[in-house]
């Protein structure tokens, strides 16, 4: 059913992985697949507080994972929330046995709780100090990068983060039915006036919609990603921001400061720029907020635990609040921004990695907004009269877009 890699030895762990690949038969019945009555479904067996989750693992190891496959040429993957639980309770269960194995009911936790109408399932698991480490691993075995480059349309990804650093995770692929598109609450339309720009990890930066362009970092070599771009507020340049903080700036962006030579909590995710384009705040993915220029500081989400990390933020028009999305698509508010309704309490196929402020001829903190997921679909809360997702084209190596002002 698989193969095992060469154990790797390092200072205090075993680091090891295994990669599985199960075909379905010629009549639709998982290659041997137990009955669903005999096999109970696996639930957490580790305290989220005692080993918690880490998410920044597995976004880390969805990104990688749809940029070689992009490399490539085959379509990235959708992570499925389903199969992201499936993947997070089998490492779950590794945990406290101290070592790493397949799930060997794989193919009826996939009946049983996502589709019976599956062509092709695999499992990659692993253990070692650190999500690149893992990636690596995962890469240069045979079986295992097979697995990276197979036959699927679906991933889920569920790993854990030991207190002495090391990562524990599971990742489970599945070739089935495409996941339903999600459906915008707000009105949309074809928005042939918008004008936005994506980047790339590297700092490739795309213009859409007819968008001008201001340079970018792809020929650079950069300490960290890139994780955000932010439109100045003339429209005649842009902000790119790494996850460290690090600010670079083009067209007429000035720079007003940055977090990169301080340390961290969590990493920096999004960015906004104040109506003036003298100021800008950065975005942690706890919710910490940093303010530079005339950006001022209104609150954050840093003391609060939150269900699902912080992606993305956006000003008010008049600067003088902002409001944080997060993952789920839950929306926090702060200064005078108002609360015009969110995606946290509606199942989302894809996680929301973006949001955008809109124009309204009303007062400034009655904005409308839209959340933007990582499969190109655009929710609009509050008027919302235009939705801008005809010029989103994500590849699944695109993390931000930034729409012109």
């Amino acid at each position: 059913m698989g193969s095992r890699s060469p154990l790797i030895m390092r200072p205090k762990i075993l680091a090891v992985i295994f990669a599985l690949l199960v075909p379905a038969l010629s009549g639709g019945t998982p290659a041997g697949a137990l009955s669903p009555a005999r096999t109970p479904v696996v639930r957490a067996e580790v305290g989220a507080l005692a080993v918690p989750r880490d998410t920044g693992a597995e976004q880390y190891l969805f990104d990688r994972l749809n940029e070689v496959r992009v490399e490539a040429g085959l379509p990235a993957l959708t992570r499925d929330p389903a199969l992201d639980q499936i993947a997070l309770e089998w490492t779950d269960h590794q945990i406290p046995q101290g070592h790493i194995s397949h799930r060997t009911d794989l193919a009826d936790q996939v009946e049983t709780r996502i589709t019976l109408d599956w062509r092709r399932i695999g499992e990659n698991v692993g253990w070692g100090p650190s999500a690149e480490w893992l990636h690596d691993g995962f890469w240069n075995s045979a079986p295992h990068r097979a697995n990276m480059l197979g036959d699927y349309n679906r991933v889920g990804i569920g790993a854990r983060l030991e207190a002495d650093g090391d990562v524990w995770v599971t990742v489970n692929f599945l070739k089935g039915p495409d996941l339903p598109a999600v459906v915008a609450p707000g009105p949309s339309g074809p928005g042939p006036d918008v004008e936005a720009w994506s980047v790339t990890p590297n700092g490739e930066v795309t213009p859409l919609g007819g968008a001008p362009w201001f340079g970018d970092l792809s020929d650079l070599t950069l300490a960290r990603p890139i994780v955000a771009l932010e439109s100045t507020p003339s429209g005649n340049g842009y902000w790119l921001a790494a996850s460290d903080g690090g600010i670079f700036a083009f067209g007429d962006a000035r720079f007003f400061g940055s977090t990169g030579n301080i340390n961290l909590n969590r990493p920096i995710v999004g960015m906004a720029a104040t109506p003036t384009g003298n100021g800008y705040w950065l975005a942690a993915s706890d919710g910490g907020i940093f303010a530079f220029g005339d950006a001022r500081f209104f609150g954050s989400t840093g003391d609060i635990e939150l269900a699902s990390p912080i992606t993305d933020m956006g000003p008010t028009a008049d600067g003088n609040g902002y409001w944080l999305v997060a993952e789920d698509g839950g929306v926090f508010t702060f200064g005078n921004a108002r609360y015009n309704g969110s995606a946290g309490a509606v199942p989302l196929p894809h996680r929301v990695v973006g949001m955008a402020p809109g124009h309204s001829d009303r007062s400034p903190q009655d904005m409308e907004y839209w959340l933007v997921t990582a499969g190109g679909s655009v929710m609009g809360y509050g008027d919302a009269p235009v939705s801008p997702s005809a010029v989103l084209d994500y590849s699944g190596r695109i993390v931000a877009v930034g729409f012109r002002h």
